[in-house]
Protein backbone atom coordinates (compact mmCIF):
# COMPACT_ATOMS: atom_id res chain seq x y z
CA UNK A 1 0.00 0.00 0.00
CA UNK A 2 1.10 3.35 -0.61
CA UNK A 3 -0.56 6.10 1.88
CA UNK A 4 0.19 9.52 0.41
CA UNK A 5 0.20 12.56 2.41
CA UNK A 6 -0.66 15.80 0.47
CA UNK A 7 0.71 19.46 1.71
CA UNK A 8 -3.07 20.44 0.32
CA UNK A 9 -4.54 24.08 1.79
CA UNK A 10 -1.00 25.52 3.97
CA UNK A 11 -2.28 27.78 6.64
CA UNK A 12 0.42 29.61 7.85
CA UNK A 13 -1.73 30.58 11.13
CA UNK A 14 -2.93 27.07 12.07
CA UNK A 15 -0.61 24.51 10.55
CA UNK A 16 -3.62 21.52 10.73
CA UNK A 17 -6.64 23.80 10.21
CA UNK A 18 -7.84 23.75 6.16
CA UNK A 19 -11.14 25.09 5.74
CA UNK A 20 -11.34 26.62 1.96
CA UNK A 21 -11.81 30.12 1.51
CA UNK A 22 -14.37 31.32 -0.88
CA UNK A 23 -13.80 31.67 -4.43
CA UNK A 24 -13.70 35.29 -4.79
CA UNK A 25 -11.36 35.48 -1.80
CA UNK A 26 -8.97 33.39 -3.33
CA UNK A 27 -8.39 34.23 -7.25
CA UNK A 28 -6.02 32.27 -9.23
CA UNK A 29 -5.92 29.51 -6.59
CA UNK A 30 -4.53 26.66 -8.38
CA UNK A 31 -4.69 23.63 -6.32
CA UNK A 32 -3.00 20.83 -9.13
CA UNK A 33 0.23 19.86 -7.55
CA UNK A 34 2.42 16.47 -7.40
CA UNK A 35 0.27 14.68 -4.90
CA UNK A 36 -2.26 14.63 -7.61
CA UNK A 37 -0.97 13.55 -10.29
CA UNK A 38 0.97 10.69 -8.34
CA UNK A 39 -1.92 9.48 -6.73
CA UNK A 40 -3.73 9.88 -9.65
CA UNK A 41 -0.95 7.66 -11.53
CA UNK A 42 -0.82 4.78 -9.11
CA UNK A 43 -4.27 4.31 -9.19
CA UNK A 44 -4.21 3.76 -13.39
CA UNK A 45 -1.63 1.04 -12.22
CA UNK A 46 -4.10 -0.22 -10.17
CA UNK A 47 -1.48 0.25 -7.43
CA UNK A 48 -3.30 0.27 -3.81
CA UNK A 49 -3.21 3.78 -2.81
CA UNK A 50 -4.72 5.85 0.21
CA UNK A 51 -4.75 8.74 1.07
CA UNK A 52 -3.91 10.17 4.77
CA UNK A 53 -5.18 13.48 5.50
CA UNK A 54 -3.27 14.73 8.99
CA UNK A 55 -5.13 18.12 8.81
CA UNK A 56 -8.91 19.32 9.36
CA UNK A 57 -10.30 19.47 5.98
CA UNK A 58 -14.23 19.66 6.11
CA UNK A 59 -13.92 20.36 2.43
CA UNK A 60 -11.97 17.63 1.40
CA UNK A 61 -14.76 16.02 -0.71
CA UNK A 62 -15.06 18.93 -3.00
CA UNK A 63 -11.61 19.69 -3.33
CA UNK A 64 -11.20 15.39 -4.87
CA UNK A 65 -14.05 16.09 -6.68
CA UNK A 66 -12.59 19.05 -8.30
CA UNK A 67 -9.28 17.05 -9.06
CA UNK A 68 -11.02 13.67 -10.11
CA UNK A 69 -10.07 12.06 -7.32
CA UNK A 70 -13.61 10.91 -5.40
CA UNK A 71 -13.06 7.36 -5.68
CA UNK A 72 -10.26 7.94 -3.87
CA UNK A 73 -9.72 5.93 -0.28
CA UNK A 74 -9.03 8.35 2.26
CA UNK A 75 -8.35 8.16 6.21
CA UNK A 76 -8.97 11.54 7.94
CA UNK A 77 -7.14 12.05 11.68
CA UNK A 78 -9.92 14.72 12.26
CA UNK A 79 -13.03 12.39 11.57
CA UNK A 80 -11.04 9.89 13.82
CA UNK A 81 -10.49 12.90 16.27
CA UNK A 82 -14.37 13.74 16.01
CA UNK A 83 -15.87 10.16 15.75
CA UNK A 84 -17.28 10.72 12.24
CA UNK A 85 -18.22 7.54 9.96
CA UNK A 86 -20.25 8.64 7.14
CA UNK A 87 -20.44 6.98 3.70
CA UNK A 88 -23.33 9.20 2.22
CA UNK A 89 -23.77 13.11 1.83
CA UNK A 90 -26.48 15.45 1.76
CA UNK A 91 -26.83 19.27 -0.13
CA UNK A 92 -27.24 21.93 3.17
CA UNK A 93 -29.47 24.59 1.91
CA UNK A 94 -30.02 27.82 3.02
CA UNK A 95 -33.47 27.07 3.88
CA UNK A 96 -32.61 24.09 5.91
CA UNK A 97 -30.14 26.68 8.39
CA UNK A 98 -32.04 28.60 11.05
CA UNK A 99 -32.35 32.50 10.51
CA UNK A 100 -34.73 35.12 12.11
CA UNK A 101 -38.36 34.91 10.39
CA UNK A 102 -38.11 37.75 9.05
CA UNK A 103 -35.18 38.14 7.86
CA UNK A 104 -33.70 39.11 4.14
CA UNK A 105 -31.91 37.38 1.64
CA UNK A 106 -29.42 39.22 -0.59
CA UNK A 107 -28.10 36.61 -3.27
CA UNK A 108 -24.73 36.84 -5.06
CA UNK A 109 -22.99 34.02 -7.04
CA UNK A 110 -20.31 32.60 -4.19
CA UNK A 111 -21.64 34.65 -0.57
CA UNK A 112 -25.42 35.43 0.19
CA UNK A 113 -25.96 38.25 2.98
CA UNK A 114 -28.58 37.71 5.76
CA UNK A 115 -30.17 41.32 7.06
CA UNK A 116 -32.61 41.18 10.09
CA UNK A 117 -34.13 44.87 10.97
CA UNK A 118 -32.04 46.59 8.33
CA UNK A 119 -28.85 45.16 9.55
CA UNK A 120 -26.38 42.36 8.73
CA UNK A 121 -27.21 39.55 11.13
CA UNK A 122 -24.96 36.78 9.10
CA UNK A 123 -23.04 36.23 5.98
CA UNK A 124 -23.34 32.56 4.20
CA UNK A 125 -20.45 31.68 2.40
CA UNK A 126 -20.74 29.21 -0.63
CA UNK A 127 -18.14 27.21 -2.24
CA UNK A 128 -17.57 26.53 -6.17
CA UNK A 129 -20.12 23.47 -6.02
CA UNK A 130 -22.65 24.94 -4.41
CA UNK A 131 -22.06 23.72 -0.65
CA UNK A 132 -22.21 25.64 1.91
CA UNK A 133 -18.88 26.95 3.35
CA UNK A 134 -19.31 28.71 6.49
CA UNK A 135 -22.25 31.18 8.32
CA UNK A 136 -20.44 33.98 9.86
CA UNK A 137 -22.35 35.97 12.73
CA UNK A 138 -20.66 38.94 14.68
CA UNK A 139 -18.50 37.09 17.26
CA UNK A 140 -18.95 33.30 15.69
CA UNK A 141 -18.36 31.20 12.69
CA UNK A 142 -19.95 27.97 11.55
CA UNK A 143 -18.12 25.67 9.53
CA UNK A 144 -20.06 23.21 7.65
CA UNK A 145 -18.56 19.99 6.00
CA UNK A 146 -19.38 19.48 2.60
CA UNK A 147 -21.04 15.82 3.56
CA UNK A 148 -23.90 17.78 5.00
CA UNK A 149 -23.29 18.54 8.53
CA UNK A 150 -21.87 21.19 11.04
CA UNK A 151 -18.11 20.67 11.83
CA UNK A 152 -17.07 22.97 14.18
CA UNK A 153 -17.59 26.22 15.38
CA UNK A 154 -15.25 29.20 15.63
CA UNK A 155 -15.80 31.60 18.49
CA UNK A 156 -14.04 35.28 18.03
CA UNK A 157 -14.28 38.44 19.79
CA UNK A 158 -15.81 41.43 17.94
CA UNK A 159 -12.97 42.62 16.18
CA UNK A 160 -12.45 39.26 14.69
CA UNK A 161 -9.92 37.85 17.12
CA UNK A 162 -10.29 33.88 17.15
CA UNK A 163 -10.90 32.43 21.08
CA UNK A 164 -11.94 28.87 20.41
CA UNK A 165 -12.86 26.32 18.12
CA UNK A 166 -15.60 23.38 19.33
CA UNK A 167 -15.23 20.29 17.28
CA UNK A 168 -18.12 18.25 16.92
CA UNK A 169 -19.20 15.32 16.17
CA UNK A 170 -22.64 14.02 13.65
CA UNK A 171 -25.09 14.45 16.81
CA UNK A 172 -23.68 18.00 17.31
CA UNK A 173 -21.93 17.07 20.58
CA UNK A 174 -18.58 18.87 21.28
CA UNK A 175 -15.76 15.99 21.13
CA UNK A 176 -12.86 18.46 21.95
CA UNK A 177 -12.37 22.11 22.11
CA UNK A 178 -9.34 24.12 21.26
CA UNK A 179 -8.16 26.98 22.96
CA UNK A 180 -6.90 29.57 20.21
CA UNK A 181 -5.10 31.81 22.73
CA UNK A 182 -3.17 29.04 24.62
CA UNK A 183 -2.95 26.75 22.08
CA UNK A 184 -4.17 24.03 24.73
CA UNK A 185 -6.89 21.34 23.52
CA UNK A 186 -9.75 19.90 26.27
CA UNK A 187 -11.09 17.01 25.67
CA UNK A 188 -15.41 17.09 26.62
CA UNK A 189 -16.01 15.14 29.93
CA UNK A 190 -18.46 12.69 28.04
CA UNK A 191 -15.39 11.42 25.37
CA UNK A 192 -12.60 11.02 27.59
CA UNK A 193 -12.61 7.54 27.21
CA UNK A 194 -11.50 8.07 23.99
CA UNK A 195 -8.69 9.94 24.51
CA UNK A 196 -5.04 9.04 26.23
CA UNK A 197 -5.63 12.36 28.14
CA UNK A 198 -8.35 14.83 29.25
CA UNK A 199 -6.06 18.09 28.04
CA UNK A 200 -2.85 18.72 25.22
CA UNK A 201 -0.93 20.95 24.99
CA UNK A 202 -1.65 22.02 21.20
CA UNK A 203 -3.79 20.72 18.33
CA UNK A 204 -0.67 18.64 17.25
CA UNK A 205 -0.42 16.53 20.34
CA UNK A 206 -3.46 15.86 19.85
CA UNK A 207 -3.26 14.79 16.16
CA UNK A 208 -0.15 13.30 16.96
CA UNK A 209 -1.96 10.56 19.84
CA UNK A 210 -4.09 9.20 16.93
CA UNK A 211 -1.55 9.33 13.76
CA UNK A 212 0.42 7.24 16.35
CA UNK A 213 -2.95 4.78 16.32
CA UNK A 214 -3.20 4.44 12.71
CA UNK A 215 0.57 3.48 12.69
CA UNK A 216 -0.21 0.33 14.42
CA UNK A 217 -1.52 -1.50 11.29
CA UNK A 218 1.12 0.09 8.69
CA UNK A 219 3.39 -2.48 7.68
CA UNK A 220 7.31 -2.16 6.73
CA UNK A 221 5.81 -3.96 3.09
CA UNK A 222 4.00 -0.36 2.71
CA UNK A 223 5.59 3.33 1.95
CA UNK A 224 4.89 6.38 2.69
CA UNK A 225 4.92 9.58 -0.19
CA UNK A 226 4.59 12.84 1.93
CA UNK A 227 4.85 16.21 -0.19
CA UNK A 228 7.56 18.19 1.35
CA UNK A 229 7.02 21.44 3.22
CA UNK A 230 4.87 21.94 5.97
CA UNK A 231 4.50 20.72 9.86
CA UNK A 232 2.30 18.00 8.60
CA UNK A 233 5.06 16.61 7.05
CA UNK A 234 7.11 17.25 9.73
CA UNK A 235 4.79 15.86 11.71
CA UNK A 236 4.96 12.01 9.88
CA UNK A 237 8.66 12.12 9.26
CA UNK A 238 8.74 12.12 12.83
CA UNK A 239 6.58 9.76 13.67
CA UNK A 240 7.13 6.61 10.76
CA UNK A 241 9.31 4.16 11.51
CA UNK A 242 10.00 1.10 9.40
CA UNK A 243 7.97 1.56 6.26
CA UNK A 244 9.81 2.93 3.36
CA UNK A 245 9.46 7.06 2.97
CA UNK A 246 9.74 9.14 -0.30
CA UNK A 247 9.79 12.69 -0.27
CA UNK A 248 8.16 14.71 -2.80
CA UNK A 249 8.89 18.22 -4.04
CA UNK A 250 6.94 20.66 -6.23
CA UNK A 251 7.98 24.11 -7.70
CA UNK A 252 4.97 25.21 -6.74
CA UNK A 253 5.01 24.84 -2.88
CA UNK A 254 9.14 24.18 -2.48
CA UNK A 255 10.94 27.25 -3.71
CA UNK A 256 13.46 28.13 -0.54
CA UNK A 257 15.97 25.23 1.09
CA UNK A 258 15.61 26.56 4.16
CA UNK A 259 12.17 25.65 5.24
CA UNK A 260 12.50 21.83 3.97
CA UNK A 261 15.99 21.57 6.32
CA UNK A 262 14.14 21.82 9.52
CA UNK A 263 12.48 18.19 8.46
CA UNK A 264 14.18 15.22 9.10
CA UNK A 265 15.00 13.66 5.76
CA UNK A 266 17.36 11.20 6.77
CA UNK A 267 14.79 8.27 6.72
CA UNK A 268 13.92 9.11 3.10
CA UNK A 269 14.51 6.54 0.89
CA UNK A 270 13.78 8.70 -2.20
CA UNK A 271 13.20 12.63 -3.22
CA UNK A 272 11.07 13.33 -6.18
CA UNK A 273 11.38 16.67 -7.57
CA UNK A 274 8.98 18.38 -10.53
CA UNK A 275 11.80 19.84 -12.17
CA UNK A 276 15.53 19.50 -12.78
CA UNK A 277 16.07 23.01 -10.45
CA UNK A 278 13.82 21.52 -7.99
CA UNK A 279 16.47 18.61 -7.97
CA UNK A 280 19.43 21.37 -7.39
CA UNK A 281 17.28 23.18 -4.86
CA UNK A 282 17.73 19.84 -2.63
CA UNK A 283 20.39 18.37 -3.43
CA UNK A 284 22.35 19.50 -0.09
CA UNK A 285 19.54 17.13 1.86
CA UNK A 286 20.17 14.14 -0.19
CA UNK A 287 22.84 11.99 -1.84
CA UNK A 288 22.81 12.19 -5.76
CA UNK A 289 22.02 8.47 -6.18
CA UNK A 290 18.26 9.20 -3.98
CA UNK A 291 16.98 12.50 -6.12
CA UNK A 292 14.84 11.45 -9.22
CA UNK A 293 13.02 14.62 -11.57
CA UNK A 294 9.59 13.62 -12.58
CA UNK A 295 7.62 15.81 -14.30
CA UNK A 296 4.14 16.26 -13.18
CA UNK A 297 1.00 16.01 -15.77
CA UNK A 298 -2.66 16.68 -15.64
CA UNK A 299 -5.20 13.92 -16.88
CA UNK A 300 -8.11 16.08 -17.40
CA UNK A 301 -6.27 17.25 -20.66
CA UNK A 302 -6.73 15.39 -23.76
CA UNK A 303 -4.48 15.23 -26.81
CA UNK A 304 -5.12 17.07 -30.21
CA UNK A 305 -8.19 19.10 -30.18
CA UNK A 306 -7.10 22.04 -31.59
CA UNK A 307 -6.70 21.07 -34.91
CA UNK A 308 -10.14 20.16 -35.45
CA UNK A 309 -10.98 23.81 -35.09
CA UNK A 310 -11.54 26.69 -38.22
CA UNK A 311 -9.48 28.39 -36.28
CA UNK A 312 -5.66 28.37 -34.88
CA UNK A 313 -6.41 29.64 -31.70
CA UNK A 314 -3.34 31.26 -29.64
CA UNK A 315 -3.87 31.18 -26.09
CA UNK A 316 -2.15 34.15 -24.41
CA UNK A 317 -1.57 34.63 -20.74
CA UNK A 318 -0.59 38.24 -20.02
CA UNK A 319 -0.58 38.52 -15.91
CA UNK A 320 3.45 38.26 -15.57
CA UNK A 321 4.15 40.19 -18.66
CA UNK A 322 5.15 44.13 -18.62
CA UNK A 323 3.32 46.82 -20.25
CA UNK A 324 5.69 47.77 -23.06
CA UNK A 325 5.99 44.04 -23.46
CA UNK A 326 2.24 43.40 -23.78
CA UNK A 327 2.04 46.07 -26.10
CA UNK A 328 4.77 44.88 -27.84
CA UNK A 329 3.51 41.21 -28.40
CA UNK A 330 0.36 43.01 -28.82
CA UNK A 331 1.34 44.78 -31.82
CA UNK A 332 3.19 41.76 -33.31
CA UNK A 333 0.02 38.76 -32.82
CA UNK A 334 -2.44 41.39 -34.29
CA UNK A 335 -0.12 41.83 -37.28
CA UNK A 336 0.15 38.86 -38.01
CA UNK A 337 -3.69 37.78 -37.52
CA UNK A 338 -4.18 40.04 -40.65
CA UNK A 339 -1.78 38.13 -42.76
CA UNK A 340 -2.61 34.58 -41.41
CA UNK A 341 -6.47 34.69 -41.59
CA UNK A 342 -7.37 31.51 -39.49
CA UNK A 343 -5.63 32.75 -36.34
CA UNK A 344 -7.26 33.82 -33.17
CA UNK A 345 -6.53 35.11 -30.25
CA UNK A 346 -7.64 34.17 -26.44
CA UNK A 347 -6.19 36.49 -23.75
CA UNK A 348 -6.86 35.00 -20.60
CA UNK A 349 -5.95 36.60 -17.13
CA UNK A 350 -5.81 35.04 -13.62
CA UNK A 351 -6.08 37.80 -11.24
CA UNK A 352 -8.79 40.26 -11.70
CA UNK A 353 -7.36 42.88 -9.56
CA UNK A 354 -4.46 43.34 -11.67
CA UNK A 355 -5.58 43.70 -14.79
CA UNK A 356 -8.76 44.96 -16.05
CA UNK A 357 -10.48 43.66 -19.38
CA UNK A 358 -12.46 46.73 -20.78
CA UNK A 359 -8.78 48.55 -20.78
CA UNK A 360 -7.23 45.62 -22.40
CA UNK A 361 -9.96 45.73 -25.01
CA UNK A 362 -9.64 49.20 -25.46
CA UNK A 363 -5.79 49.05 -25.64
CA UNK A 364 -6.51 45.69 -28.83
CA UNK A 365 -9.02 48.21 -30.38
CA UNK A 366 -6.61 50.54 -31.12
CA UNK A 367 -4.20 49.02 -32.31
CA UNK A 368 -7.06 46.64 -34.87
CA UNK A 369 -10.39 48.62 -35.08
CA UNK A 370 -11.72 46.30 -37.20
CA UNK A 371 -11.31 43.29 -35.09
CA UNK A 372 -14.06 41.66 -33.09
CA UNK A 373 -12.65 41.68 -28.88
CA UNK A 374 -15.48 40.01 -26.75
CA UNK A 375 -15.42 39.62 -23.14
CA UNK A 376 -17.03 36.84 -21.59
CA UNK A 377 -20.77 39.03 -21.33
CA UNK A 378 -20.55 39.82 -24.90
CA UNK A 379 -21.84 36.11 -25.80
CA UNK A 380 -25.56 37.16 -24.41
CA UNK A 381 -25.57 40.63 -26.48
CA UNK A 382 -24.50 38.70 -29.20
CA UNK A 383 -27.58 36.29 -29.49
CA UNK A 384 -29.83 39.09 -29.71
CA UNK A 385 -28.17 40.50 -32.38
CA UNK A 386 -29.66 39.73 -36.47
CA UNK A 387 -27.11 40.46 -38.60
CA UNK A 388 -23.38 39.31 -37.95
CA UNK A 389 -20.91 42.05 -38.68
CA UNK A 390 -17.69 41.02 -40.41
CA UNK A 391 -14.51 41.36 -38.77
CA UNK A 392 -10.73 41.13 -40.17
CA UNK A 393 -9.70 39.05 -37.02
CA UNK A 394 -11.33 37.96 -33.75
CA UNK A 395 -10.20 38.32 -29.84
CA UNK A 396 -11.43 36.61 -26.86
CA UNK A 397 -10.63 38.29 -23.48
CA UNK A 398 -11.52 36.05 -20.09
CA UNK A 399 -10.62 35.65 -16.51
CA UNK A 400 -9.27 32.07 -15.78
CA UNK A 401 -10.50 31.58 -12.08
CA UNK A 402 -10.02 28.08 -12.08
CA UNK A 403 -7.94 24.77 -12.88
CA UNK A 404 -10.82 23.87 -15.11
CA UNK A 405 -10.60 27.41 -17.01
CA UNK A 406 -7.47 26.45 -17.76
CA UNK A 407 -8.37 23.41 -19.00
CA UNK A 408 -10.96 24.07 -21.45
CA UNK A 409 -8.95 26.94 -22.95
CA UNK A 410 -5.70 24.65 -23.74
CA UNK A 411 -8.10 21.99 -25.16
CA UNK A 412 -8.80 24.76 -28.24
CA UNK A 413 -5.11 26.28 -28.49
CA UNK A 414 -2.68 25.90 -30.98
CA UNK A 415 0.31 27.64 -29.23
CA UNK A 416 0.34 28.65 -25.60
CA UNK A 417 2.12 32.23 -25.49
CA UNK A 418 2.98 33.08 -21.57
CA UNK A 419 5.54 35.40 -21.62
CA UNK A 420 6.13 36.31 -18.12
CA UNK A 421 8.99 35.89 -15.81
CA UNK A 422 8.44 33.66 -14.71
CA UNK A 423 5.84 31.78 -16.50
CA UNK A 424 2.89 30.20 -14.73
CA UNK A 425 3.60 26.82 -13.22
CA UNK A 426 0.36 24.92 -13.55
CA UNK A 427 -0.14 26.42 -17.36
CA UNK A 428 3.09 25.13 -17.99
CA UNK A 429 2.45 21.55 -16.98
CA UNK A 430 -1.22 21.39 -18.50
CA UNK A 431 0.34 22.91 -22.05
CA UNK A 432 2.65 19.08 -21.86
CA UNK A 433 -0.37 17.15 -20.82
CA UNK A 434 -2.61 18.81 -23.58
CA UNK A 435 0.56 18.40 -26.34
CA UNK A 436 0.12 22.06 -26.27
CA UNK A 437 3.39 23.70 -27.99
CA UNK A 438 4.67 26.32 -25.66
CA UNK A 439 6.50 29.70 -26.24
CA UNK A 440 8.33 31.78 -23.44
CA UNK A 441 10.83 34.71 -23.09
CA UNK A 442 13.57 32.68 -20.97
CA UNK A 443 14.62 29.25 -20.60
CA UNK A 444 12.22 26.97 -18.76
CA UNK A 445 12.29 23.87 -16.95
CA UNK A 446 9.82 22.59 -19.09
CA UNK A 447 9.90 24.11 -22.05
CA UNK A 448 12.62 22.26 -23.84
CA UNK A 449 13.47 24.12 -27.14
CA UNK A 450 12.00 22.93 -30.21
CA UNK A 451 10.70 19.70 -28.81
CA UNK A 452 7.70 20.87 -26.60
CA UNK A 453 8.20 24.86 -27.54
CA UNK A 454 10.33 27.63 -28.12
CA UNK A 455 12.50 30.02 -26.04
CA UNK A 456 12.60 33.71 -27.17
CA UNK A 457 16.39 34.12 -25.92
CA UNK A 458 14.87 37.40 -23.96
CA UNK A 459 13.64 38.96 -27.31
CA UNK A 460 10.09 39.70 -28.38
CA UNK A 461 10.70 40.55 -31.22
CA UNK A 462 11.18 36.87 -31.95
CA UNK A 463 7.56 36.15 -31.18
CA UNK A 464 6.33 36.51 -34.77
CA UNK A 465 8.65 34.12 -36.10
CA UNK A 466 7.85 31.33 -32.95
CA UNK A 467 4.02 31.71 -33.66
CA UNK A 468 4.68 30.97 -37.81
CA UNK A 469 7.03 28.24 -36.76
CA UNK A 470 3.98 26.35 -35.32
CA UNK A 471 0.82 27.99 -37.35
CA UNK A 472 2.25 27.43 -40.95
CA UNK A 473 2.79 24.05 -41.03
CA UNK A 474 1.29 21.05 -38.93
CA UNK A 475 4.88 19.15 -38.89
CA UNK A 476 6.50 21.14 -36.12
CA UNK A 477 3.12 21.13 -34.08
CA UNK A 478 2.86 17.67 -34.89
CA UNK A 479 6.14 16.80 -33.43
CA UNK A 480 5.31 18.87 -30.09
CA UNK A 481 2.40 17.07 -29.81
CA UNK A 482 4.46 13.69 -30.26
CA UNK A 483 7.02 14.63 -27.67
CA UNK A 484 4.42 15.64 -24.73
CA UNK A 485 2.79 12.08 -25.59
CA UNK A 486 6.39 10.16 -25.34
CA UNK A 487 6.54 12.59 -21.88
CA UNK A 488 3.05 11.46 -21.06
CA UNK A 489 3.75 7.41 -21.63
CA UNK A 490 6.85 7.39 -19.04
CA UNK A 491 4.46 7.93 -16.12
CA UNK A 492 1.13 6.13 -17.44
CA UNK A 493 0.29 2.53 -17.61
CA UNK A 494 1.96 1.66 -14.32
CA UNK A 495 5.26 2.95 -15.82
CA UNK A 496 5.30 5.20 -12.97
CA UNK A 497 4.65 3.00 -10.31
CA UNK A 498 7.18 0.35 -11.83
CA UNK A 499 9.70 3.24 -11.68
CA UNK A 500 9.27 4.09 -8.12
CA UNK A 501 9.34 0.14 -7.20
CA UNK A 502 12.95 0.04 -9.08
CA UNK A 503 14.29 2.86 -7.41
CA UNK A 504 13.10 1.75 -3.99
CA UNK A 505 14.48 -1.54 -4.37
CA UNK A 506 17.29 -0.03 -5.53
CA UNK A 507 17.85 1.83 -2.69
CA UNK A 508 17.72 -1.06 -0.46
Amino acid sequence: MYYFIPAWFKNNERSFYNVAKPWYRDSKKIEFDDSINQIKMFEQAGTAVKLLIIGYMPNLRSFLQRQELDETAYLSIFDELQGISLQGTRRIMVNDLKFPTDAEFVYTPFRIMVYHKEQLYAKVDIGTLGEILTVTRPTKQYVFDDRGFLSSILYTTAEGTPLRQEYLNLAGEVRFIEDLQSGKVQIAPAFLKNFKYSEYENIQALVTEKFNQFLQQVTNEDAFVLAAGGQRTKLALEQINGPKIIMSYFTGRNKELAPLQAEPVAKAYLAVADTQATADLIAPLYSAEKIKVVTPFDTRLRLGHSQRLAKDWLLFLVDEIAASALDQALSQILELMRQQPKLGLELGVFRRDDVNLHNLRAQILTKAPDFKVTLPDDEKEAENQLEEKKYAGEVHLFYLDTENEIVRALDRARVLIDLGTPPDLYAQIAAISAGVPQIVLHAEQLVEHEKNGLVLQGNINNLTKAIKYYTQELKYWNEAMMYAVAKISELTGGNLAKRWQTWLEQSE
